[in-house]
C-alpha cells in the first residue's frame, strides 16, 4: 500500500451537545501499517473511529484518506472510499443467517465470483465459521460473534480496516485468532487502525500507538518502545 492508503486525521474536535467529547486530535496511520489507538474507558477512542467513518458529526478539524478529504461524509460514502469498520458490541443481524451477515457486508461488491471469493478468504481465517453459515448470527458464542463480525468487515474488500475493541469480552483463545488475522490482513496489504482497551494486546500486534485521554492525544510513538516504557506499563499494562 502507498500514501493513497494513509489514513490522516488533523486537529478533529467532536462535541456531544456541549460537551467535548475528543478534542484537537491529530493522528496518521501509513498506507500499508497497524496503529493502535489506546486509553482508559471514556477517554473518546469509539468516537474518534465513529468521526471517521461518519457515525457523528465533526465539528472541527478534517479525515482525509490519501489527501483526499471525508470529513463529515455519509457512512456508505466512506465504505465507498475503502474504509470498514468492525464496530463495538459487533452489531450483528441477530435474526439473520451467518450467510446473510456476511453477505450484507459485500452489498457494495457487485461481481458474484469476487463475493465468492471473499467468502472463501474469511472461512479460512475462521473455519469455526464453515459449520455455522446457516445458523443465525444470535445463536453463536461471544467470539464466534466478533469472527462475523471482523469477517463481515472483510467482505467488502477494504483497503482501510478499522476495529473498535473487537477483543473485548473474549476468551484468550478468541483474542488470539483475532489477533492473528488482523496480522495476516495487514500483510496482505490492508492499513489497519486498532482501537483497544487492552494494551498489551494493541501493542503487540500494532506498529505505532496512540495514547488517548480525556479526547486528547497525550503520546504516541513505536508500539515496541510502549511496551517498555514504564508509564505505559504503569497505567495500562497493569505492570
Amino acid at each position: 500500500m502507498t500514501s493513497e492508503h494513509t489514513l490522516a486525521v488533523r486537529d478533529l474536535t467532536v462535541h456531544y451537545g456541549a460537551v467535548p467529547a475528543v478534542t484537537g486530535v491529530s493522528m496518521e496511520v501509513k498506507g500499508g501499517s497497524i496503529v493502535s489507538l489506546i486509553g482508559a474507558n471514556g477517554a473518546g477512542k469509539s468516537t474518534l473511529i465513529k468521526a471517521i467513518t461518519g457515525l457523528v458529526k465533526v465539528r472541527s478539524g478534517e479525515v482525509t484518506l490519501g489527501g483526499k478529504p471525508l470529513t463529515n461524509r455519509a457512512p456508505n460514502v466512506i465504505l465507498d472510499h475503502g474504509i470498514a469498520l468492525v464496530p463495538e458490541g459487533r452489531r450483528l443481524f441477530g435474526g439473520m443467517t451467518v450467510r446473510e451477515n456476511l453477505e450484507m457486508g459485500a452489498y457494495r461488491i457487485r461481481d458474484a465470483a469476487r463475493q465468492a471469493e471473499l467468502l472463501d478468504t474469511c472461512l479460512r481465517y475462521f473455519p469455526d465459521l464453515k459449520a455455522k453459515l446457516a445458523s443465525d448470527a444470535s445463536s453463536l458464542s461471544g467470539g464466534q460473534q466478533q469472527m462475523v463480525a471482523v469477517a463481515r468487515a472483510l467482505m467488502s474488500a477494504p483497503s482501510v480496516l478499522l476495529l473498535d475493541e473487537p477483543t473485548i469480552g473474549l476468551a484468550p483463545a478468541f483474542v488470539n485468532v483475532i489477533s492473528a488475522v488482523v496480522r495476516d490482513v495487514n500483510r496482505q496489504g490492508v492499513t489497519v487502525l486498532l482501537v483497544e482497551q487492552n494494551a498489551e494486546v494493541a501493542l503487540r500486534v500494532s506498529h505505532h500507538a496512540y495514547v488517548l485521554e480525556s479526547g486528547r492525544v497525550v503520546k504516541h510513538g513505536p508500539s515496541d518502545v510502549f511496551l517498555h516504557d514504564p508509564d505505559i506499563k504503569k497505567a495500562y499494562l497493569g505492570l
